[in-house]
């Protein structure tokens, strides 16, 4: 059996390049500008060629013809540019068409027999639909059959609502079908629906003690802006970004562990990590995706099944011509592009059998001093919430036991003055010995709200543990623990 050989683009941090090769793949290309992850894939994969930029690659430094991924840049794309989305036609996620350019550098039958494309949901309806029918016509162009699917990493075993769209292109055959979708397939009247949302999932009680609250409620106005999303606690976080900033996390029936790390083994990178990881692919859905891959790149293509799901699509969606979807202001979450027909749905989205995790099993019991909230970013958790009552009474309240223990950890925060001001200034608190600070039994007592760990963002990207700690190690040795009191 021979080994399928990847080049990666946009690589990051490396989550396609751990998933596959967990699958027996060869990672033998990796493209990547972003300077601290190049230290991250130069650690990990210190003997594979790694360029820098991907303007400067010529084909000829590419040595595979055999499978491409890329999750090229999503900034232009996002809903959360709203008002500034440029679309393909910005700088960054305008990078595709590099990509598509250096396939095209090659003759038909050296061009990769599969790509694997990831981003953001929105680039479904940037430019009114406008971008996402470029990157069809422009795969199709190239020799494509082309497959679409939006994926959540919550069903993936990563209990984090991650919506992603992937597109999976294959060269000369419809094999991208056959390995995206499945016989018997989840159709849904509309998008950002998977199986819990379409039944009754009950929530175990010791999973709703865990509250998670979006990052941009915390030290803003009451008034600010519709960044706040409030809190859940249904067993998941809110998306993960690329601001560096971590959610938000609080445990209700008992506090957390104080952990404080000696300043010989600071995390030196800990904004780096949380925007690295938080702009990282989730490694547990291309695992998910490259099975099947893996499995049908070795196989005859199977027609009896890619009928089967042609099929299913044909009685559930209206059938449209590559020359006339122009007009598709929004296109839905799932679709197939073959023989220049193009069909779309709105499916579950998860594969058949969806890996439903808790956020409870991926928290840790400690952090470090400094990722505990201070009194005034606890109150403004409180004043946002009541904001929002006052502005709107039937809105949802802050659970009682949630407020609580809101309250108990200022309040002890606001008697003990000396730890509270550490909690804000941060630099003077990492500049701090181990034994320079005295923590009283009572702050150690109430410590039940903390931002979420970098480990903690790792895990829930199906990242191995310290994955993004390269330079701790490198510096100190790969004892980097926490030193808890």
């Amino acid at each position: 059996m021979n080994k399928l050989e990847v080049a990666s683009f946009f690589t990051g941090i490396g989550g396609f390049d751990i998933a596959f090769e967990r699958l027996g793949m060869d990672v033998v290309f990796q493209c990547e500008i972003n300077t601290y992850c190049q230290n991250v894939l130069r650690y990990h994969w210190p003997h594979i060629e790694l360029s820098t930029d991907v303007e400067a690659v010529n084909t000829e430094q590419i040595p595979t013809n055999d499978f491409w991924c890329a999750g090229f840049p999503c900034q232009d794309l996002s809903l959360a540019n709203q008002g500034k989305r440029l679309g393909l036609d910005g700088n960054r996620s305008g990078l595709f068409h590099r990509i598509a350019d250096l396939i095209e550098t090659r003759p038909l039958e050296l061009r990769p027999r599969w790509v694997l494309f990831e981003n953001v949901p929105g680039l479904l309806n940037s430019h009114g639909g406008n971008d996402f029918r470029i990157v069809l016509q422009r795969l199709t162009q190239l020799g494509y059959d082309i497959a679409w699917r939006v994926l959540d990493a919550k069903y993936f075993g990563t209990p984090q609502r991650r919506r992603r769209v992937f597109i999976l292109c294959s060269l000369g055959n419809s094999k991208s079908i056959n390995a995206l979708f499945e016989p018997d397939l989840m159709i849904t009247d509309k998008q950002g629906m998977g199986i819990k949302d379409i039944l009754d999932v009950h929530i175990p009680e010791d999973v709703r003690n865990y509250f998670v609250v979006q990052h941009a409620s915390i030290g803003r106005k009451p008034t600010a802006g519709p960044q706040a999303k409030g809190y859940r606690n249904d067993g998941e976080t809110y998306t993960f970004d690329s601001r560096g900033s971590a959610d938000v996390i609080a445990r209700t029936t008992t506090p957390f562990q104080l952990e404080i790390a000696n300043s010989q083994r600071l995390d030196l990178t800990i904004s780096n990590r949380y925007r690295t990881v938080g702009n990282a692919v989730n490694v547990n859905v291309v695992q998910s995706i490259g099975e099947k891959i893996s499995r049908l790149d070795e196989q005859e293509f199977d027609e009896e099944l890619f009928n089967q799901i042609f099929n299913e699509f044909t009685n559930a969606a209206i059938p449209l011509r590559l020359e006339n979807i122009d007009n598709i202001s929004r296109w839905m979450n799932a679709g197939i592009l073959t023989n220049g027909e193009c069909l779309m749905i709105n499916t579950l989205e998860h594969f058949n059998i969806p890996v439903i995790e808790h956020l409870n099993i991926f928290v840790q019991n400690g952090a470090p001093l400094d990722h505990f909230l201070s009194s005034s970013q606890l109150q403004s958790i409180l004043d946002r919430a009541d904001y929002r009552i006052e502005k709107n009474p039937n809105s949802e309240r802050l659970p009682e036991d949630f407020r609580s223990v809101i309250i108990r950890q200022r309040d002890t925060l606001l008697k003990n003055r000396e730890i509270d001001k550490l909690l804000v200034d941060k630099k003077r608190l990492k500049e701090l010995r181990q034994n320079d600070i005295y923590i009283p039994k009572e702050v150690l007592d109430n410590l039940f709200v903390r931002r979420m760990t970098a480990l903690e963002y790792e895990q829930m990207q199906g990242f191995p543990h310290n994955w993004t700690t390269w330079e701790t190690e490198l510096m100190y040795g790969n004892s980097n623990q926490w030193l808890a009191i």
